[in-house]
């Protein structure tokens, strides 16, 4: 069986179909956790009542996530600040940039400066922390985008990525606490 396909469509417009495709798949559960693979899990725990959100700060995460997704692939470097290659902390200011959000340079400092929030009410776009061999002290900024995943730029030899909370041995362990630039004077 032969597959043919359309010669008329070009790749760019696919890409953003596939790209559009990705996003609306990620919020079609995007204020939350998947509380059914996660029941026992204490970085996943989710509320009956999930928070109202106004409008602007709805489209604004979405944004947010949406711009972040069009990063996926791109090279992690040391000290990188985008478009072509980035660190954790480049890339979080990066995309917030975009949208007129500066955050400080360093995952540390974007820790200290945002406006802490519990994992119950962690909303696409908020950031999330990671600590490494030292656990008091924050090494890794990546950006939630819902259903427990998160998108990120890891470190040496690899690329932007989707990652997901739920892996208790490496991301579960290093979960160091949430961030919001959004909605916060």
């Amino acid at each position: 069986m032969q597959l043919h396909i359309c010669r008329k469509i070009h790749i760019p417009k696919l890409l953003g179909l596939i790209l559009l495709l990705i996003t609306s798949m990620l919020f079609s559960s995007l204020y939350g956790f998947d509380s059914e693979d996660l029941d026992d899990s204490p970085l996943c725990s989710q509320s009956d009542n999930e928070p109202e959100i106004p409008a602007k700060q709805r489209e604004l995460r979405e944004k947010l996530v949406a711009e972040a997704i069009k990063y996926l692939g791109k090279p992690y470097r040391y000290g990188g600040t985008g478009p072509d290659n980035f660190d954790c902390s480049g890339f979080t200011r990066f995309i917030y940039n975009k949208y007129g959000i500066n955050l400080p340079r360093s995952s540390k400092e974007q820790y200290e400066k945002g406006g802490k929030i519990s994992v119950k009410n962690i909303l696409p776009g908020d950031l999330i922390f990671f600590h490494g061999r030292r656990r008091n002290v924050i090494s890794h900024v990546a950006m939630y985008i819902g259903d427990g995943r998160f998108i990120h730029s890891p470190s040496r030899g690899k690329r932007v990525s989707i990652s997901t909370i739920k892996d208790e041995e490496y991301w579960g362990k290093r979960y160091a606490g949430a961030a919001t630039f959004i909605g916060i004077e």
